[in-house]
């Protein structure tokens, strides 16, 4: 299909509603978006592949958790697509992918002093379309949570549940590892395209976002990382269709890695000498003695940061631990 984008405006005048209708579309899925009364949302999604229809039961279409550090409020502030109002819609084209085009939706919030731009695209023959948030405020804000989609649907399931991949030891993690969410009657597959995102469901309600915790300074902007949301030919295996996504936008083929990793020798107790003499009994040993393919790398675990009290945090980063330091002023070892 070489219209793989149109626009349809449609006008329903009635006591003090208008209702403006934009469809990004090809031969794969359709994304319906609506306007009403100034407030942006997705009326519904086609999967075309098996001519299903997705309609939201509610849709806060994104979800922005934030706070205020100049305020003596410590209450955290949450805003959706209802608390901001469209102001101009226009095409939008990722400059990183010229095939792809769809709509930025220019949003003024009605309150905290917020901005926002809405941009969804759908490149010509992709089966999954992209959407992210540029977000800019008139004061300084602390992000803390950035959903970027924030919708309902009847068949909304989460396959990976936290307790599944939390870990088992005594600091019972609990991370955001990125896992995708699906819709099991309709074949979608939805998520962030970063491997750190938390992706859930509540009560129907799919939450595709991730935790920053940075500070947006006044009238800077934050551009979110992307989500997604793709289609398969039939829900029995929506699991093919999420990997055959990731080979696809892989920046390289999938390949076996050999490693080895100094927290199964060493916990927290590595050091610069340790580790050498570590890469080197491994390689003299399997690679000079015995021809064995060399390691593709050599990792340094958990004992690398500096966690003393005395910890430099001017970078808001960690630091490399002084016991990999060569000499009073650098950081960084002398060899690996």
């Amino acid at each position: 299909m070489k219209n793989i984008i149109t626009l349809v405006i449609l006008l329903v005048i009635a006591p003090k509603v208008m209702c403006q209708t934009y469809k990004i579309e090809n031969r794969h899925l359709a994304r319906i978006l609506q306007v009403t009364d100034g407030r942006l949302s997705t009326q519904s999604i086609v999967n075309k592949q098996t001519k299903t229809t997705l309609r939201p039961i509610s849709c806060a279409e994104f979800a922005i958790r934030f706070s205020l550090p100049d305020s003596k409020d410590s209450a955290d502030c949450y805003v959706s697509a209802k608390d901001f109002t469209v102001v101009s819609v226009s095409p939008y084209s990722n400059p990183q992918c010229p095939k792809s085009k769809g709509y930025r939706f220019r949003l003024q919030g009605k309150q905290h002093g917020l901005s926002l731009n809405v941009c969804y695209e759908l490149a010509e023959d992709d089966s999954y379309c992209r959407k992210h948030l540029e977000l800019t405020s008139d004061r300084d804000i602390r992000l803390k949570r950035i959903d970027v989609e924030a919708i309902a649907f009847e068949d909304a399931h989460q396959n990976y549940t936290i307790k599944k991949i939390a870990a088992q030891g005594s600091a019972q993690w609990k991370p955001g590892l990125g896992q995708p969410l699906y819709t099991t009657q309709t074949g979608t597959f939805w998520g962030i395209e970063f491997p750190a995102a938390s992706n859930t469901v509540d009560n129907h309600r799919m939450s595709c976002g991730y935790l920053w915790g940075k500070t947006l300074n006044a009238s800077e902007t934050y551009t979110s990382y992307n989500s997604v949301i793709g289609v398969c030919s039939d829900p029995q295996f929506i699991d093919d269709a999420f990997y055959s996504y990731i080979d696809k936008i892989r920046k390289r083929p999938l390949r076996l890695q050999i490693q080895d990793n100094s927290w199964f020798d060493f916990y927290k107790k590595v050091s610069k000498e340790k580790f050498i003499h570590a890469v080197e009994k491994i390689n003299n040993e399997l690679v000079v003695r015995r021809g064995c393919q060399p390691l593709n790398a050599y990792i340094i675990d958990d004992g690398w940061e500096d966690t003393g009290k005395q910890a430099d945090w001017s970078e808001k980063v960690w630091t490399v631990s002084s016991k990999f330091w060569t000499d009073a002023t650098s950081r960084l070892p002398e060899r690996l």
